[in-house]
């Protein structure tokens, strides 16, 4: 119940007058939406994709999920307010990369996929295949960022592309030789 009570003037006397309103149903939605917070919350943090929320209209960071901390050596308290370009780990995706991106997703388009590239606080460059929507926050706009990174892959298939040149060459060289000697 919430009460509101006030002293006013009646015939001469002062007498209090109270209202008395049932919010049960308010406290019921508003602890179901904390409650739902609290889920997306753990969730987001917990996905093993790296995943960031920033603000749409000046691109500071609001959240990233623990595998985005962790794959690029950040604590939360360091990227929390900052913008990507002020971490300095935007290697392909400056602000007039971002408007476009965001121009495409408000023009309709409901999900945005691309490679990108992003640097470590230690420096080391990681490639990404990065899913971007528009998503509503407390009446906000942000920009949600879904990140696989396939640094790994990407390193083991130019190594595979440099060890087939290399059997290539020692095939033709070997090929030569063979030629040579008769």
């Amino acid at each position: 119940m919430e009460v509101s009570t006030r002293l006013i003037d009646f015939d001469g006397r002062q007498v209090t007058q109270s209202f008395v309103r049932d919010i049960s149903q308010r406290k019921e939605a508003e602890q179901e939406a904390k409650a739902s917070a609290e889920r997306f919350t753990k969730i987001f943090r917990s996905n093993p994709a790296q995943q960031s929320i920033s603000r749409l209209d000046d691109g500071a960071i609001v959240d990233v999920s623990n595998s985005w901390l962790t794959t690029l050596g950040f604590e939360r308290d360091d990227v929390i307010g900052k913008t990507a370009l002020q971490l300095g780990i935007a290697i392909d995706f400056d602000k007039s990369v971002r408007d476009q991106l965001i121009d495409k997703l408000k023009s309709g388009i409901p999900s945005h996929t691309f490679e990108g590239q992003l640097r470590s606080r230690s420096g080391e460059i990681r490639q990404y295949l990065v899913s971007a929507e528009i998503i509503e926050l407390y009446g906000e706009d942000h920009l949600l960022l879904v990140s696989l990174d396939f640094t790994e892959q990407r390193d083991a298939e130019r190594k595979v592309r440099e060890l087939n040149e290399q059997l290539e060459q020692m095939v033709e060289d070997r090929t030569a030789d063979l030629h040579a000697s008769q």
